[in-house]
C-alpha cells in the first residue's frame, strides 16, 4: 500500500472517530472509494495503536470495523489481520486463570465480541458473552 493511500484511510478513520453518531455512514459514502481491505487493515493498526494509549475508541473502531467488513460482504473470507488479532485475543483469554485477571478477560471477551458475527459463528459468541 502507498504512502498516499495509508494517509488518505488514516484520515478517514481520524474523521470516523470524530463524527457525531450516525453520520459514519454519509462520511464513508463520501469516501467510497477507500472502502476495501486496505482501510481495514488501517483501522486495525489505528485500533491497536489506540489501544496502547489506553484510549477507548479501540474497541469502537474494531467493531465498526467488523461491521464494515460485514457490510462489504468479507465476513466469509474475513481479512487476514481480523482473524490474526481474533486468534492473538482468544490464546490471552484462555490463558487467564487467575481471578485476579477476570477484568482483563473481560474486556478481551468485548474486543473479541467486535469481531465475532453472532450469525456466522453462534457458539463462540455465546461462549464470549458468558
Amino acid at each position: 500500500m502507498d504512502e498516499q493511500r495509508l494517509q488518505a484511510y488514516v484520515a478517514l478513520i481520524e474523521q470516523l472517530l470524530s463524527c457525531p453518531q450516525g453520520q459514519e455512514r454519509e462520511l464513508l459514502q463520501a469516501h467510497s472509494d477507500l472502502l476495501d481491505v486496505g482501510l481495514l487493515e488501517a483501522m486495525e493498526q489505528v485500533a491497536a495503536y489506540l489501544e496502547s494509549q489506553g484510549s477507548g475508541n479501540a474497541q469502537w473502531l474494531r467493531g465498526f470495523a467488523a461491521q464494515l467488513a460485514e457490510t462489504m460482504g468479507m465476513n466469509e473470507a474475513a481479512p487476514a489481520v481480523v482473524t490474526k488479532d481474533l486468534n492473538a485475543i482468544l490464546q490471552e483469554i484462555i490463558q487467564i486463570q487467575d481471578i485476579r485477571g477476570m477484568g482483563r478477560r473481560a474486556q478481551l471477551c468485548q474486543q473479541a465480541l467486535a469481531l465475532v458475527s453472532r450469525q456466522q459463528n453462534a457458539e463462540l459468541w455465546a461462549g464470549l458473552q458468558g
